[in-house]
């Protein structure tokens, strides 16, 4: 809030002053402005030229002002665009791991892991940035690790997540797993902050067994995906917009899949069947 107000107050003050030069411009009247300046009607002519100035000196100085103080009442969000997904060789990197040490919901093979794309080049499937902010929305939610899981060898039976993460809308977390019975429970969180900025609460949460009919299409939709056995990453990105992230365990072993803002395919059938689970409101959806 008192970054909002900052800025504000910036923008508030730049254009009083603005409007203050552009009246004594355009009406020769001085008797506000000449004084602050030391020119007078006397010298007219000279006091354009001056006016003139000060006016784009001003305007100058509150854009430069404004966007400072913008940045920070407003913060972009960044979004680091997907590495390539398999048309090099990978190659091992040191990647700083230190973000994923307190959590450890992602596997530190994801951070060393490079691919190659034409616009950014050599990256991680996972930096530590993405990685802090994918785990501190896991953590919000209270959802376990399913890597650490599959370190303690205890997932018996196969579990699979989905978590949606809009620039601008509530995050939704949605894990399917299978039960002794051999029916599908779904552990669905809904969050009260922002994907792209801070996770907030959980605001609601629904936990039940899938019908018959919606265990099929799960089990579809997930067939279509090839068991989530897909590249990890694709060359699409962008600034805002949304990661489609979907974590599995099968048969003891972990994989991950992400994708942003899919406008088509399988990843994005998969989540779409998903979410449908929830019977939550999903627009906009991208």
């Amino acid at each position: 809030m008192a970054q909002l107000v900052m800025f504000l107050s910036v923008v508030g003050l730049t254009a009083a002053l603005a409007a203050a030069w552009i009246y004594a411009l355009v009406t020769g009247r001085f008797a506000l402005i000449g004084p602050l300046i030391g020119v007078s009607r006397a010298t007219r002519p000279v006091s354009y030229v001056v006016l003139l100035a000060v006016f784009l000196l001003s305007v100058a100085f509150g854009v430069g002002a404004s966007a400072v103080a913008g940045k920070h009442a407003f913060p972009l969000q960044h979004i680091p665009g997907p590495p390539a997904a398999g048309y090099a060789e990978p190659s091992k990197t040191k990647v700083p791991e230190r973000a994923n040490a307190a959590l450890g919901y992602f596997p530190a093979s994801l951070m060393r892991t490079t691919y190659t794309c034409r616009e950014n080049g050599n990256a991680p499937v996972l930096d530590d940035w993405e990685v802090a902010w994918y785990s501190r929305h896991l953590a919000a939610a209270g959802e376990p690790s399913l890597l650490e899981a599959v370190k303690q060898g205890t997932p018996r039976r196969d579990v699979y997540r989905f978590t949606w993460l809009r620039s601008f809308e509530k995050p939704i977390i949605i894990r399917i797993e299978r039960a002794k019975s051999g029916a599908l429970l779904m552990t669905a969180s809904r969050l009260s902050g922002m994907g792209g900025y801070v996770p907030g609460s959980i605001e609601a949460r629904i936990s039940k067994d899938l019908s018959q009919d919606e265990a099929h299409q799960f089990r579809r939709a997930l067939s279509a995906a090839n068991g989530l056995r897909l590249k990890a990453v694709s060359c699409r990105w962008g600034y805002d917009g949304a990661q489609w992230i979907f974590e599995g365990v099968d048969r003891g072993r972990y994989r991950y899949v992400e994708r942003w803002t899919p406008d088509q395919g399988s990843v994005r059938a998969l989540g779409l069947v998903m979410l449908s689970f929830t019977g939550w409101e999903t627009e906009p959806l991208y």
